[in-house]
């Protein structure tokens, strides 16, 4: 039974005892907790020096975007799943792609996409590695009715070598295919190693529920959209820094506290 925004996570049926420990060694963890090594060392802000009086200057505080509101909320939201092993990809200088793992990772865990699975679409690269690399996890996912996974790249995880292919699972339907989590990944360059390590971020998963949307345009905004503007116009104009309160406790006042459990 679902209990409301419950997400299930378990482990693939008939796994080998080994794997199972392994698999516990890294488990699928809040975002917030997982991949956020480097936020304690972003600045919340930086100092700018202003003229004031004759040559009398002052340090005013500009905020960085580790408050923004939209980064905040990204890196704190939906689950990470890790690496649980080592492995290393080599993308030779014909595109053809080779990968070793330790030896009691399962050979089948690893397997290829070729040209003609992915033909048409833009995911194809002649830059890099000649076809996509599909990579099974151990982990199965449960969602409650009507609610499905986004998978996206780890959070500011840029990486020219590789890209983690979006796709979306609905993980509330009663197919097997629909709960296994898989990852995919395209590689960018040739003649280059790929190495990823066990505990490494692999796949950041977000959880949404499906509900029907209209887009509408309105060249004129709402009464709400023109207050919040004026305010934050006024409010701009009148201080000398635009440094403002934002931070953690901030924010969270705006959000359901729920959500960063």
């Amino acid at each position: 039974m679902f209990f409301k925004r419950q997400i299930k996570i378990s482990l693939e049926p008939r796994l080998d005892p080994d794997l199972i420990e392994l698999a516990k060694l890294y488990p699928i963890t809040p975002s917030s907790k997982s991949g956020r090594s480097w936020w304690k060392d972003v600045k919340s802000f930086y100092k700018v020096k202003r003229n004031i009086i004759g040559s009398k200057t002052v340090d005013d505080k500009i905020n960085t975007f580790k408050y923004c509101p939209a980064v905040f909320d990204f890196t704190n939201s939906g689950y990470m799943v890790r690496w649980i092993h080592d492995i290393e990809f080599y993308v030779g200088k014909d595109g053809i792609i080779s990968w070793q793992v330790p030896e009691m990772i399962p050979l089948n865990w690893i397997s290829a996409h070729t040209k003609q699975q992915t033909e048409g679409c833009p995911i194809q690269n002649e830059s890099g590695g000649d076809y996509i690399i599909k990579v099974n996890t151990p982990f199965v996912i449960e969602t409650p009715k009507n609610w499905s996974v986004l998978f996206c790249k780890p959070f500011y995880s840029f990486n020219n070598y590789f890209d983690n292919c979006p796709g979306i699972l609905d993980a509330d339907k009663d197919k097997y295919s629909c709960h296994a989590i898989n990852v995919f990944f395209r590689f960018n360059v040739k003649d280059k190693v790929i190495r990823f390590k066990a505990g490494d971020p692999m796949i950041q998963l977000l959880p949404f529920k499906r509900i029907p949307t209209k887009l509408e345009f309105n060249e004129k905004p709402s009464k709400k959209i023109v207050k919040q503007h004026t305010h934050r116009l006024i409010s701009s104009m009148s201080k000398f820094s635009n440094s403002s309160d934002l931070n953690e406790t901030t924010l969270l006042k705006y959000r359901d506290p729920k959500i960063y459990e």
